[in-house]
């Protein structure tokens, strides 16, 4: 791995370790401060391609559940991008993750990468939490089931 690599990815862990919370962890219902999702239109794919495949192959249960949700906003902000990487890596998380709440999270992200036009209402949103954003893909895919799409 070359070295502007290793800073990359070292720079995404540093970014979704920190955009987790502090170490003491927060509540679900506490307001957290996220960049706007507009901020994610910035985003240099390539790089965070690589640097989000490899936080989603950590042993930290933490890391993994950032770079999910980060992924998730990510994809969000560019409905038509692919990256057949982290799809498999988000299949392979939602059958065998480490804990049932982040298969879960993994299976509603992966569902963004199926049917990205099903999330254009929420291409725009600012989530200030992961429950909300969680919440907002959830709904989308029932209120998708239920209309038949």
């Amino acid at each position: 791995m070359g070295t502007k690599v290793r800073v990359a990815v070292a720079l995404a862990v540093a970014a979704v370790v920190g955009a987790c919370g502090d170490a003491r962890g927060q509540d679900q219902q506490d307001e957290w401060t996220y960049a706007p999702q507009a901020r994610y239109l910035q985003a240099n794919l390539p790089v965070l391609e690589k640097a989000y495949v490899y936080c989603l192959e950590s042993p930290i249960e933490g890391v993994v559940e950032c770079a999910v949700r980060e992924v998730a906003r990510i994809k969000l902000a560019h409905l038509t991008w692919e990256s057949d990487a982290l799809k498999k890596r988000l299949e392979d998380i939602a059958l065998n993750g480490m804990t049932p709440p982040i298969r879960y999270k993994a299976s509603l992200v992966r569902a963004i990468f199926d049917a990205p036009a099903l999330f254009a209402a929420e291409s725009s949103a600012d989530f200030r939490t992961p429950t909300q954003l969680y919440l907002a893909v959830a709904r989308r895919l029932e209120s998708g089931m239920l209309a038949g799409k």
